[in-house]
């Protein structure tokens, strides 16, 4: 077979093999054991994986939503109500998905509930919990908490301590190889800051950083709110998420942008060995494809050595190899001695 190859001096062939097996949960375990190995052939080298692994869910999606249930906020949770069922049809589409509500139950005036088609789904879990206006943040830090915190964790800081009735719920419920995400739905600001938050994320799962979104208040755009939300601004802006005005008429449009936003996140990805990614970056790509499908450059995208696919463009592969096919540098000239 492999002499059979017979291709140009300036081609490299590079190939990895994936089983897209829609298996998320074995994702760690494998993603951790990929290794590549070279096959020298003449003027052809050759890329493996030495162990399969999903790519179709890179990481399973675990999605915290935190709505404010104070006085001001029933047309708000209205609107989270209308929309909930519909951004769940779209992001469990795909993705492995675990969604936690802190929220008081109901379905009328502030509260909110898991839409009823998931509320016996043991991936979804409500947190039962009346939450302030000035609380959410400080809610959610606590029930990434554990029950008995360290002297010198940041779960020791006064502005949390008085939630313990939620502590540790969300650490022991978030998946440890998970992306996280989380939604705050508020009219008010948090007395909570940012990087607080922030911390004791870490501290519960070190090496992360969640993605965090907001319908929250924006200043002057938004007459409804009670103050501005800047504390969720700058949570969205250090994590690489976004936030919403709580005072739009409809939040459909909003819903279908957040539920496009957070499926980008579990996105499939593969990472690439430098001298792949100096092809990209030359233009020296010649193809991409993944189960002998040709990937169009809208189709992928290059962050931080991985090569990320758009799920739509691999939908319905279940089992596939990556090939991406590049040239090299022409060859220095040979100087006659």
């Amino acid at each position: 077979m492999r002499s059979q190859l017979t291709l140009k001096e300036n081609i490299r062939d590079f190939s990895l093999k994936l089983a897209l097996t829609f298996i998320a949960s074995s994702l760690a375990a494998c993603s951790s054991a990929l290794q590549f190995s070279e096959v020298e052939k003449p003027n052809i080298e050759v890329f493996e994986t030495s162990s399969k692994f999903s790519s179709y869910s890179v990481k399973p999606l675990d999605i915290v939503w935190v709505i404010d249930n104070s006085g001001s906020m029933g047309e708000e949770a209205a609107h989270v109500r209308t929309n909930l069922a519909a951004f769940l049809g779209v992001v469990q589409t795909g993705t492995a998905l675990r969604m936690a509500l802190i929220s008081a139950k109901g379905n009328s005036g502030t509260n909110v509930s898991i839409p009823a088609s998931a509320s016996s789904n043991p991936n979804f879990l409500h947190i039962e919990k009346t939450v302030g206006s000035t609380d959410p943040v400080q809610i959610a830090a606590s029930a990434l908490c554990p029950s008995q915190p360290d002297a010198t964790s940041k779960c020791k800081d006064s502005k949390i301590t008085g939630y313990t009735d939620v502590r540790s719920k969300l650490l022991n419920f978030l998946r440890p190889d998970s992306k996280k995400v989380f939604v705050f739905v508020t009219d008010d600001e948090s007395n909570l800051p940012a990087a607080t938050f922030i911390s004791v994320f870490k501290e519960a799962f070190p090496g992360e950083t969640p993605t965090t979104f907001g319908f929250v208040g924006l200043g002057a755009s938004s007459p409804c709110q009670a103050r501005a939300g800047s504390v969720y601004k700058t949570l969205a802006d250090l994590t690489g998420g976004a936030v919403f005005n709580i005072c739009d008429a409809s939040w459909t449009s909003r819903f279908a942008t957040l539920a496009e936003n957070v499926v980008k996140l579990a996105s499939d990805e593969i990472r690439l060995p430098a001298a792949v990614l100096e092809a990209f970056m030359s233009g020296k790509i010649l193809t991409v494809e993944v189960g002998g499908r040709l990937m169009h450059a809208a189709q992928y995208v290059i962050e931080n050595g991985i090569i990320k696919f758009d799920p739509e463009a691999v939908a319905g592969i279940e089992s596939a190899q990556v090939r991406i096919t590049y040239s090299l540098p022409e060859p220095e000239p040979v100087q006659p001695k």
